[in-house]
């Protein structure tokens, strides 16, 4: 069974990533709120794939998570922010993410690209 960590800091989204990826027939970890959180998570156990927020609490945001993440592991991850700055999904897109989605998340296009990319 293929294994999802979900990194958000909004409870809501996080209940919402994790009973879409239960009912999709994922294993998942329990969400995690901070960057540094998702590098130990990814450190420690095997994750198929990461589910990562930009704005997160702590000292390091999702993209400076994945960077450290990625360099040590390769794990597919999709970014899910509300945030849509040119500048932003650039500097996402740096860590060659399956996809950038916008918050509200559109649970068909997610669907389609976890179905897609396993």
């Amino acid at each position: 069974m293929k294994t999802v960590l979900i990194v958000e800091d909004e409870a809501v989204n996080a209940i919402f990533m994790k009973n879409f990826f239960l009912k999709s027939g994922f294993e998942v970890f329990d969400p995690v709120k901070t960057g540094e959180e998702a590098i130990r998570m990814a450190d420690e156990n095997t994750v198929d794939l990461i589910i990562m927020d930009i704005q997160l609490i702590g000292e390091i945001d999702g993209i400076t998570a994945m960077q450290k993440i990625l360099e040590y592991k390769t794990i597919p991850h999709i970014y899910c922010s509300a945030y849509n700055q040119k500048d932003i999904i650039e500097r996402a897109n740096t860590t060659s993410p399956i996809a950038y989605l916008t918050k509200p998340v559109d649970v068909t296009l997610l669907k389609a690209l976890v179905k897609g990319y396993f």
